[in-house]
C-alpha cells in the first residue's frame, strides 16, 4: 500500500578513501564484498522500491554493478573527503535522480555499508513508523543501549581527567546504575525527502527504533573480525 503511493528509496555511501582499513568497503567479509550484505538484506524491504549506491570510484561502481544495483553517477571528489557530511552525498544523489531522471522519492532510508548485521525487519519497522506519523516526525532512527553512558566518559585537560558534562568535574568512580538510559546511533535513518530542503537529514522530531540485535560498526580490523564472528554464529 505504502510502495504505491510514496517512493522510497535507499542511498548508500561508498566512499574508496578508508583510513582504518584499506578498500574497507570492497573487502570480503565472510564469502562476499562488504558491500553487498547491506545491499541484499535492503533489497528484502516490504517498502524500498530502490537501491541508490553514491561512490567516488569508477572501480566501486563498475563492482556494484556487476552485482545488479544501481550506481548511476559518480559522486565528485569534493564530496568525497574525510570531513565532507552525509548530508553533502544524499543531497547530490537525490539532485541527481530529479534533475537528471525527474525521479523524486518521498521517503530516504540512509544506512551504511559498515553495519553488515543490520537487521531488514528493523529498517521495514522504521520506514512504517515514518509513514505512520509522516505528519508530526521528521525521520526515525535504528538506536541500540550504549554500554557506557556519556556522563561517565573523560576528556583529558591540561594533563588531568575532566568529565564532559558534570559541573563538579566528579572524577569518582559511579554506579552505572543511577545513569537513566543512553543510546547510540546503529547508522541507519529514514527521513523525509523535504528535509534536504531545510538543510538537514534527521531533524528534530526523531523518532526511536530499537535495534533488535546488537550491531557494531566497523572500523577496525578487530570489528571486522567480531563482525563476522557474530554472523557466522547468526546462519548456524
Amino acid at each position: 500500500y505504502y510502495k504505491i503511493i510514496m517512493k522510497i528509496i535507499a542511498i548508500i555511501g561508498i566512499r574508496s578513501g578508508s583510513k582504518g582499513i584499506k578498500n574497507k568497503n570492497i573487502k570480503k567479509f565472510i564469502d562476499k564484498p562488504l558491500f553487498l550484505w547491506i545491499l541484499q538484506t535492503l533489497k528484502k524491504s516490504k517498502y524500498i522500491e530502490r537501491i541508490i549506491i553514491s561512490t567516488d570510484s569508477k572501480k566501486y561502481q563498475k563492482l556494484v554493478i556487476e552485482n545488479g544495483y544501481e550506481a548511476p553517477f559518480l559522486r565528485p571528489k569534493k564530496l568525497s573527503l574525510n570531513n565532507s557530511t552525509d548530508f553533502e552525498y544524499i543531497n547530490h544523489a537525490v539532485n541527481y535522480l530529479e534533475n537528471k531522471e525527474g525521479y523524486y522519492p518521498d521517503i530516504i532510508v540512509r544506512t551504511l555499508v559498515t553495519v553488515p548485521l543490520q537487521k531488514i525487519q528493523d529498517i521495514d519497522k522504521a520506514i512504517k513508523t515514518l509513514l505512520k506519523y509522516k505528519r508530526t516526525i521528521s525521520s526515525c532512527t535504528i538506536v541500540k543501549e550504549s554500554t557506557i553512558h556519556p556522563l561517565k566518559t573523560y576528556k583529558i585537560k591540561n594533563g588531568f581527567l575532566k568529565t564532559y558534562n558534570d559541573e563538579k568535574n566528579n572524577t569518582e568512580p559511579t554506579p552505572r546504575q543511577i545513569y537513566e538510559k543512553s543510546y547510540v546511533r546503529c547508522n541507519t535513518i529514514v527521513f523525509k525527502r523535504e528535509n534536504l530542503n531545510r538543510g538537514y537529514i534527521a531533524g528534530k522530531k526523531n523518532k526511536p527504533i530499537i535495534a533488535s540485535n546488537n550491531l557494531l560498526d566497523i572500523d577496525t580490523h578487530e570489528d571486522f573480525l567480531v563482525n563476522e564472528i557474530i554472523k557466522k554464529q547468526e546462519n548456524k
